[in-house]
């Protein structure tokens, strides 16, 4: 099942705009045909095409489905690597495996202070499509560790976990999530969270915890502890 994705729909007319208009182009798609098209919503169209040119294709919606959402609600909190290729492989493997919400933040050990939200988002929608999943995640502007805890204090985020490497008592992730819970977890830079991180996450409600018996860098400890989420709800 081929999907395309628009942020447009109005009045029942469909616009597709840049990359995913030329991907309709370069399929030799043409007016009449019939496409699936998703908003990242949960909103699946059936829709048919009346415009194709290289950069705007208008479609007429047939039909719409709303699609499921998950039961719980996943959130992390990593610091973005230094690397780029790294950071945009945890993203597109978060969101194969499910995610919601995504913090880049700034920590004391950090090696990368900015970031491109409009090439990550991309790298978030061409997954979404690739995997059939049907809501985009989240994915916010960059902030420091400091700033996250205190914007952040109040909501709902669920059972809240903070993994590192430092040699104080943590609980292990996997033994300590409950299955059906909404959770939040924070990941630290290459060099992990610094002691006083660490304790201003403690002191915020974020439960220490390990991913496993190694050190894991960071891109991989993101995709440990989603997978690590999902399997136990799935089972």
């Amino acid at each position: 099942m081929q999907l395309f994705y628009t942020t447009s729909v109005e009045n029942g007319i469909i616009q597709l705009t840049d990359e995913e208009a030329r991907h309709v182009t370069v399929l030799r798609k043409k007016v009449g045909d019939t496409l699936q098209v998703l908003d990242g919503k949960g909103n699946l169209f059936n829709a048919e095409l009346f415009k194709i040119s290289k950069h705007e294709c208008q479609l007429l919606v047939l039909s719409t489905q709303q699609m499921p959402t998950s039961h719980v609600e996943v959130s992390i909190g990593i610091a973005p690597t230094k690397n780029m290729d790294r950071f945009e492989w945890f993203l597109e493997k978060a969101t194969e495996i499910g995610i919601n919400h995504i913090y880049p933040l700034l920590c004391k050990h950090s090696e990368r202070d900015s970031i491109r939200l409009d090439r990550l988002s991309k790298i978030l929608v061409s997954a979404m499509k690739q995997s059939k999943h049907y809501f985009l995640p989240n994915l916010y502007e960059m902030i420091t560790l400091e700033q996250y805890l205190r914007q952040t204090e109040h909501m709902e985020m669920g059972q809240r976990f903070v993994a590192h490497c430092a040699d104080t008592p943590k609980k292990i992730l996997a033994k300590n999530y409950q299955k059906g819970k909404n959770v939040t977890i924070l990941i630290g830079p290459e060099g992990d969270f610094n002691t006083s991180e660490i304790q201003d996450a403690t002191h915020a409600g974020y439960e220490p915890v390990s991913l496993g018996n190694y050190r894991l860098r960071t891109e991989t400890a993101g995709v440990v502890a989603c997978h690590t989420i999902q399997l136990l709800n799935d089972l």
